[in-house]
């Protein structure tokens, strides 16, 4: 039964495989928050731990006359619907 299997399957030099293929680097983008290079699919960045670094800010920073404004107009509303009813 033992003479079924042929003995020097190993015996093949491992250098027959040939050269190693070449992956082309993968691309990264700067953080939006820190400013390391982080890859392009990244989930977190691993400089600052900010979560989607390639999307950006979903709110940009707004000047603070802005949110004064908007809190005055929503005070204005929630007044007016006050005296309404």
């Amino acid at each position: 039964m033992s003479d079924d299997f042929d003995d020097d399957w190993d015996d093949a030099p491992d250098d027959d495989w040939g050269e190693e293929p070449e992956f082309p680097a993968p691309e990264t983008v700067p953080c939006w928050n820190c400013g390391e290079p982080v890859y392009e699919g990244a989930v977190q960045c691993t400089a600052c731990g900010e979560y989607d670094p390639t999307e950006g800010r979903r709110h940009p920073d707004r000047p603070m006359w802005y949110w004064v404004l908007g809190l005055i107009g929503v005070l204005a509303v929630l007044g007016s619907m006050m005296f309404a009813f």
